[in-house]
C-alpha cells in the first residue's frame, strides 16, 4: 500500500525496513539476550506463564485482551519466589510485551500462506 499526500509517496508498513517476520524475531531474541540478569528471572517467569496461555481460545489472542485478567496473571507471577519485591507494573509491562510478540507470531501462523510483516 502506498500513502500518497499528493506530493510524497511513501510505502506504508507497520515496521518500515523490515524484510520479513524472521528479522523481527531476530530483533526480539537479541533484545531478550541483553536483558540484565536481575530481570531475566522475571522474564523467564513471564515466558513460562505465557507458554501456559498459548492455546487457541486463550484470552491472550482476543482482539482486546482483558486488562483485569492480565493484571491477575501479573499478580500470579509476582507471587512466585523469584519475583519477590518486584513491582506488579513492571511484570505487567513485561507480560504485555511478551503477549504482543506471541500475538504477532500467532497471526503469522494463521496466515502462513502470506508473507507476514507484523
Amino acid at each position: 500500500m502506498v500513502y500518497n499526500d499528493g506530493l510524497n509517496k511513501m510505502p506504508f508498513s507497520p515496521f518500515y525496513n523490515y524484510d520479513s517476520s524472521d528479522s523481527i524475531d531476530d530483533d526480539y531474541f537479541y533484545m531478550q539476550s541483553i536483558i540484565p540478569e536481575s530481570v531475566s528471572c522475571i522474564e523467564n517467569a513471564v515466558i513460562n506463564e505465557c507458554d501456559k496461555l498459548e492455546y487457541e481460545g486463550s484470552y491472550m489472542f482476543d482482539e482486546y485482551p482483558d486488562k483485569l485478567r492480565m493484571s491477575e496473571t501479573a499478580r500470579h507471577i509476582a507471587g512466585r519466589p523469584e519475583c519477590c519485591n518486584i513491582d506488579e507494573g513492571i511484570i505487567l509491562a513485561l507480560l504485555a510485551n511478551e503477549m504482543l510478540h506471541r500475538r504477532r507470531r500467532h497471526r503469522c501462523r494463521r496466515n502462513w500462506d502470506k508473507k507476514c510483516y507484523y
